[in-house]
Parts: C-alpha cells; structure tokens; sequence
C-alpha cells in the first residue's frame, strides 16, 4: 500500500486555511513567567487522631513481635558468607505492595 504523505499534508493544510486557524503566537513572556511552581500545604498532611492510633498501634505492636532468632542467625550466616540473595520478583511483590 503507498501512502501519499505529500499529499496527505496538502489537504491538511488547505483544512487548517478553510477553518482560519492561525499558528499560535511566540510567546513574550520571560523564563521565570514560564515555570510551575507546586507547594504543599501543612494542613493536608494532618492525619485523624483515631486514625493515628490505629496506625500507632499496629507499628508498636509489628516491633514488639518476637523474632525467631533461629531464622535472624540463619540470615546473619547467609550474609556473612555472601550467599544471601533475594528473588527479584520477591522483591518487586513486597515493594508493590507496601506501596499500593
């Protein structure tokens, strides 16, 4: 199939004239009128107080869970040997999911 691209960007042309649209004017304003500024506010970053005791609460009670030292001394080993390795995908899921 042959496509005509000349062609093509002729009959555009003749539209864009029936339609009147005009090529947008350069613009005079400076650099520093051209840039995006973003700002956060500290009011939008408050949390309920029942909702910071919920999550207060799960924290504390995520570290003063008891650590299987078999398994910590397993992994302290694992480390030292340089036999340590995490699957990627093991990796990716957790990030995932503690992100979403």
């Amino acid at each position: 199939m042959k496509i005509n691209i000349q062609n093509n960007y002729n009959l555009y042309k003749k539209r864009v004239a029936e339609a009147g649209v005009n090529k947008p004017q350069q613009s005079t304003a400076s650099f520093e009128d051209k840039v995006d500024l973003n700002s956060i506010s500290k009011g939008s970053t408050k949390v309920p107080d029942k909702q910071m005791l919920v999550m207060k609460s799960s924290v504390q009670s995520y570290v003063a869970a008891p650590a299987d030292t078999q398994h910590l001394e397993s992994l302290k080993s694992s480390i030292q040997n340089g036999t340590y390795r995490i699957e990627t995908n093991d990796l990716v899921n957790a990030l995932m999911d503690d992100n979403l």
